[in-house]
């Protein structure tokens, strides 16, 4: 496979536009949490961006095939992880909610289970097995490319992998983390070069189960209710999406101005997580908005750059589906505050308050730089043929690529 000559300006624009995201995103935090909160979240974003960057930078230094290549242990961790807060679901549904208040190191939150509670702090794990998924897959995929357009082995195999994941996800509540899960999958098989009508099949099997899950889950339908209408019942379930677009519609081209908003302190619950590009809009503008669109864009761009350049099929995919899920998060969220999609919970990444959803991204920015900078030093140590060495219950034999 033919690639490029190495261009390290693509890098370069990667952690620009990450950089100028952190900057835009730290005093828009304290505009929207400080009237209400004090500082709190302010200085919780700065620990976080300030973990997250040290681990992007050591991640670079690592080997993103050796990564790949022991991603599984990983993924067992985060689905073990899982599995417990899925438990405490369970029992709590089950009405044994005093059993599940006994767990250690976790705590309801809105009547689900969803983080781990460390030292004040909420960890989601959900949001680290995408990125342990991403490297299992990639892993996958470079050991069976030449089988990717078989079924059993372009489509069932991964799907399988996927999916069980996905079903603990979902079991532990979150059904819009499962469908971005569902998004990860499709994107790995979609650059693996998997068959297109089995990704089309994927898709419409997604959209007839989020719609049935919608319809059966009380909450989940009173959602999709207020998505349609949010107006006629902005007083009840389509409160927040409603103050959403009132303060975006109130903000025009340049915004009222930065913290002069209204929305934020009355009227908008979430205004820091979910909603602050909601707030963006109202201070300081469509204009601002659209920028933010376009820093997202250069990462996106980068991140293919840095991809078709890489040396092997495990950077290839790895680079590339590790942008498209950024992307995916900030697509999602500004759907949501402008009305296209129902309400989530989904933040926007580099942007929302948030410390799994921040310390995951910079660590998706780390893998990315450790793809760039093997692709820079030229040094590439093709793997041995898959059956010798590669072994391990998500590992599957196939063909070696180099």
């Amino acid at each position: 496979m033919e690639k490029a000559p190495y261009r390290p300006q693509f890098r370069v624009i990667m952690l620009v536009s990450v950089f100028l995201l952190i900057c835009f995103s730290l005093p828009m935090l304290y505009s929207t949490s400080a009237p209400v909160h004090g500082n709190k979240y302010f200085f919780n974003q700065s620990l976080f961006v300030c973990i997250g960057a040290t681990l992007a930078f050591f991640i670079q230094f690592i080997d993103y095939n050796w990564l790949c290549r022991n991603a599984r242990w990983f993924l067992v961790i985060c689905c073990v992880a899982l599995l417990y807060l899925v438990l405490a679901n369970i029992l709590s549904k089950a009405g044994y909610s005093d059993i599940a208040k006994k767990f250690p190191l976790i705590k309801a939150i809105k009547g689900s289970y969803r983080w781990f509670r460390i030292g004040g702090f909420g960890i989601q794990p959900a949001e680290f097995t995408k990125i342990a998924l991403v490297l299992v897959l990639s892993e996958y995929y470079h050991h069976n490319i030449k089988r990717v357009h078989e079924l059993k082995w372009g489509f069932i195999f991964p799907a399988l992998i996927g999916g069980s994941v996905m079903m603990l996800i979902m079991l532990g509540g979150s059904l819009s983390m499962t469908v971005l899960t569902g998004t990860v999958i499709i994107t790995v098989m979609f650059v693996a070069g998997a068959r297109m009508r089995w990704l089309v099949g994927c898709v419409i099997m997604g959209i007839v189960g989020v719609f049935s899950v919608a319809i059966i889950s009380p909450v989940r339908a009173a959602r999709f209710e207020s998505f349609l209408t949010p107006e006629e019942l902005s007083a009840d379930k389509g409160y927040q999406l409603w103050h959403s677009l009132l303060s975006l519609g109130s903000g025009g081209w340049t915004g009222q101005g930065f913290s002069e908003s209204r929305m934020k302190n009355e009227y908008l619950p979430e205004a820091h997580t979910d909603f602050i590009l909601a707030i963006v809009g109202e201070e300081l503008g469509f204009l601002c908005i659209l920028f933010v669109c376009f820093l997202y864009l250069l990462f996106l761009v980068s991140s293919l750059k840095v991809a078709g350049q890489a040396r092997n099929v495990r950077g290839v995919i790895l680079a590339s589906t590790l942008g498209c899920t950024v992307i995916q998060h900030a697509f999602v969220n500004m759907g949501v505050i402008c009305g296209l999609l129902p309400t989530t919970g989904i933040t926007a990444p580099f942007i929302s308050y948030g410390g799994s959803s921040m310390v995951s991204a910079f660590i998706s920015v780390g893998l990315l730089l450790s793809v760039d900078r093997m692709t820079s030093t030229g040094e590439y140590v093709p793997d041995k043929p898959s059956n010798s060495h590669v072994k391990g219950p998500l590992i599957l034999p196939g063909e070696n690529v180099e």
